[in-house]
């Protein structure tokens, strides 16, 4: 099933509230960033409809991080409002995993984004912002991690 950006970024939101750990908006921009790719790279199926950008600070998904802007680098302490939506299984499995992302800190993630050759790199190119990574160029970068080609160019 392909879901509401903002209803995958509250499932990462709803996950750090339980914890005691609030994300801030960055960390929530890039785990739905890695678990939109890892779903596209492994099941061949979006996470959410929309689409990723490459800003600045790597990619973004514009209509998340205007419903999350407002909390600037504090963490965020409730939901956004969006559509009441089920998660599969394998959606749940890989969020597990990306989840745990968050421990290697906002400036590695954002590093991790930057990689040489990556989807984001790709189309980045100093533009300020508005330059769309498309979901077959993160497809193919995920899928070629998996494969053990790490440099995939899509």
């Amino acid at each position: 099933m392909v879901h509401d950006p903002k209803t995958a970024a509250n499932e990462l939101i709803q996950r750090g509230i339980g914890e005691g750990q609030p994300l801030t908006h960055i960390e929530v921009q890039k785990l739905l960033y890695f678990w939109h790719g890892w779903m596209l790279g492994i099941h061949d199926q979006p996470l959410h409809t929309g689409f990723w950008e490459a800003w600045r600070y790597g990619p973004v998904l514009p209509e998340v991080y205007f419903s999350l802007n407002h909390h600037r680098g504090r963490p965020i302490t409730g939901p956004i409002p969006a559509r009441d939506e089920m998660f599969t299984e394998d959606e749940k499995s890989i969020m597990d995993v990306v989840y745990d992302y968050r421990l290697l800190g906002t400036f590695t993630l954002v590093g991790i984004t930057h990689t040489r050759g990556g989807p984001w790199d790709q189309v980045w190119h100093g533009r300020k912002n508005s330059s769309v990574i498309g979901d077959e160029l993160i497809r193919s970068y995920f899928a070629g991690l998996l494969s053990g080609n790490s440099t995939s160019d899509g």
